[in-house]
């Protein structure tokens, strides 16, 4: 019996250990672009990522989850490309595969790192008077077509920190939430996107706030996480 449930306690563990998913890619090739285009690609499939003159900030955007402004660093983040092939030996999904590229960054590009605050401008997200207009995560919210009157579009589910950050993407400063909102809410936000062509009558992303969700953004200062590059180095390619 004693055997046993030593063979049972062994085979539950190999099974656990088996059912992990990989923490490294199994393969990754690492190429220059020297095109001069200043235009990237990135696409994925199942335990695949493929990166088309990437920047190394780029990269370090998606391993990490900072915006490209809270990373400080050389130029070279910015001015080196790369063509970038990952591929893992599970069919991961890219959410699973976005952390391991730090390993990446780490093993070829000799990536040191480490996190401190600084005091920045930044845009605090803020409940407008009368209160904010969201609806609870789960609520039946309708929202135009994606691309519906040219407009960029916000959607789905998420709690304040996140839409802050996912903001953020879209103004030229940090977006931290000062909402003092809890919870996870359905937003749907539709506002004229910067470039060529938009229709110059839609709401750009401030007054969109303001309209549709009840909330806005104050320019103040604050401290905010950057990630600052103690060190980098080009990697061989492969």
């Amino acid at each position: 019996m004693v055997k046993l449930r030593q063979a049972m306690t062994g085979f539950c563990l190999a099974g656990l250990l088996a059912a992990q998913p990989p923490t490294a890619f199994d393969a990754v090739s690492i190429h220059p672009n020297n095109s001069g285009l200043r235009v990237s690609s990135g696409t994925n499939s199942p335990g695949r990522l493929v990166f088309e003159n990437t920047t190394v900030s780029r990269l370090i955007q998606l391993a990490y989850g900072v915006q490209g402004r809270n990373i400080i660093g050389p130029d070279s983040l910015i001015s080196d490309r790369y063509d970038v092939t990952a591929t893992a030996a599970a069919p991961l999904t890219r959410t699973e595969m976005l952390p391991m590229l730090q390993g990446v960054l780490a093993d070829r590009f000799a990536l040191r790192s480490h996190t401190e605050m600084r005091t920045m401008q930044v845009y605090a997200l803020r409940v407008a008077k009368g209160g904010p207009k969201l609806q609870p995560a789960g609520a039946n919210v309708k929202c135009d077509p994606p691309g519906a009157r040219g407009l960029a579009e916000i959607t789905g589910e998420f709690d304040m920190t996140r839409l802050a950050h996912t903001i953020g993407g879209a103004v030229d400063l940090t977006v931290i939430d000062t909402t003092g909102l809890s919870g996870t809410y359905n937003v749907c936000l539709g506002f004229a996107p910067n470039k060529p062509g938009a229709d110059p009558g839609a709401p750009d992303l401030f007054e969109a706030l303001r309209e549709q969700l009840h909330l806005y953004l104050a320019s103040e200062k604050a401290p905010v996480k950057v990630l600052v590059i103690d060190h980098v180095e080009q990697p061989m390619p492969n």
